[in-house]
């Protein structure tokens, strides 16, 4: 029957403003897209189911291209990822300097920006997902590298879907009796 005040450090995930491959293939998405950002993603190392470099030249072929990904080759359902993850920091609904928890990562240290306890910032886990497709744009089953790229695919994707934000403060916690 003690009560007693703990701090354990919890640390809350949850959401930080991600927007979903829905989203951004949808007519609400398609409407924000701009040449800009087209002509930005199209600098990046995206792919396409193939392995080849992809380059969508209007808000809807990115569209038809993000809704067609998949993950038969882990880098274009990567780049996928990354493509939403970046017009969603392109358009100020995610900060890049906020941080998600990408335990997985932590297999595959050192990655710039990754701590000891698996957070990275989405400025650097972007990063890490362009460099990664860059080097790698073609990954199927049996593939070295298809592992990390599925790793950084479902950060990108639980970020996308505003799961695994840190949040400002602790998540509260009471102990059943």
């Amino acid at each position: 029957g003690d009560t007693a005040h703990v701090l354990f450090g919890n640390v809350c995930l949850g959401p930080g403003g991600g927007l979903t491959l829905g989203f951004w293939s949808n007519k609400n998405g398609q409407r924000l897209t701009s040449s800009s950002d087209l002509t930005f993603l199209g600098n990046l190392c995206l792919r396409n189911a193939s392995g080849t470099d992809s380059d969508p030249g209007t808000a809807a072929a990115l569209a038809t291209w993000l809704l067609n990904a998949n993950a038969a080759n882990m880098a274009n359902m990567l780049s996928a990822q990354l493509a939403a993850m970046e017009l969603n920091v392109r358009h100020h609904f995610v900060n890049q300097n906020a941080f998600v928890y990408a335990p997985c990562l932590l297999n595959y240290a050192p990655i710039q920006g990754l701590n000891t306890l698996g957070f990275i910032n989405i400025n650097d886990l972007m990063a890490a997902a362009n460099t990664e497709l860059c080097a790698h744009g073609l990954t199927p089953s049996g593939s070295p590298y298809r592992a990390y790229q599925g790793c950084l695919k479902n950060t990108l994707d639980d970020a996308n879907n505003n799961e695994n934000f840190v949040q400002s403060s602790p998540c509260s916690f009471s102990f059943a009796p």
